[in-house]
C-alpha cells in the first residue's frame, strides 16, 4: 500500500476509533468505558491517554489491514518457471518440452546418452534390477559396468535444475534466468 494511502487509512481509523469511543461514552456515560476518561487526576493526561490508545489501535489495524491486503493481491500459486520463460520470450514451448524431458531421464538414460555405459550392459543390468530390487547405480558398480565416478556425474546430471539446463544448451542467459526467477519469485507478470 502506497504511504499516501496508508496515512488516510490510519487517519481515517483513528478518527473513527475516537467517534465510537465518544458515542459509546455519552450513550452509557455511567459504564466502565467512562471510567477510563478518569485514570489520572488531570484532564490533559487522561485526553493524552485516550489519544495515544487510539493511535496505537489505529496503527496496529491499519498494519493488519496493509498485511491482508498484501496478501491476497499474491498470486494463491507460483507460475512455473519453464511457462514463465516461455510467456517472456526467453525460449519457445518445444525448448521447454526438450529441457524438461532431459529433467525426467533415469539413470541408466543419463548414462547411455552420453556413451558411459553401452545398451547391452544396460539391459542386462535392468534384467538383474528386476530379480533383485537393487538400485541401478549399485548394480552397475556391482557389475563393473560404471564407475563410481561415471554414477556420481549422471546423478548431478539428474539434479540439475531447468535453469541449468537451458544455460547448458545455450538457450538462456544468466541475466534471463535472474528476471525469470524474480517474475516467479514475486509473482509479477511483465505487462
Amino acid at each position: 500500500m502506497r504511504g499516501r494511502r496508508k496515512f488516510s487509512l490510519f487517519l481515517t481509523i483513528f478518527v473513527g476509533i475516537f467517534l465510537v469511543y465518544l458515542i459509546l461514552l455519552f450513550l452509557f456515560p455511567f459504564g466502565t468505558l467512562a471510567q477510563t476518561t478518569i485514570l489520572f487526576h488531570g484532564d490533559v493526561a487522561n485526553s493524552v491517554f485516550l489519544v495515544s490508545c487510539s493511535l496505537f489501535v489505529a496503527l496496529v489495524l491499519t498494519g493488519m489491514f496493509d498485511l491482508i491486503v498484501r496478501i491476497l493481491r499474491r498470486p494463491w500459486h507460483k507460475r512455473k518457471f519453464g511457462k514463465i520463460l516461455v510467456s517472456e520470450g526467453y525460449i519457445t514451448e518445444g525448448e521447454l518440452k526438450v529441457a524438461l524431458s532431459e529433467q525426467s531421464l533415469r539413470l541408466g538414460d543419463v548414462l547411455y546418452r552420453a556413451g558411459r555405459i553401452n545398451g547391452e550392459k544396460l539391459d542386462s543390468a535392468l534384467r538383474y534390477q528386476k530379480k533383485n530390487p537393487e538400485k541401478l547405480g549399485i548394480i552397475l558398480k556391482k557389475m563393473g559396468y560404471s564407475s563410481e565416478e561415471d554414477i556420481e556425474w549422471a546423478l548431478k546430471r539428474m539434479r540439475r535444475s531447468l535453469g541449468e539446463i537451458l544455460q547448458e544448451k545455450g538457450l538462456l542467459n544468466e541475466i534471463e534466468m535472474h528476471r525469470a526467477l524474480a517474475l516467479q519469485h514475486h509473482g509479477l507478470r511483465r505487462m
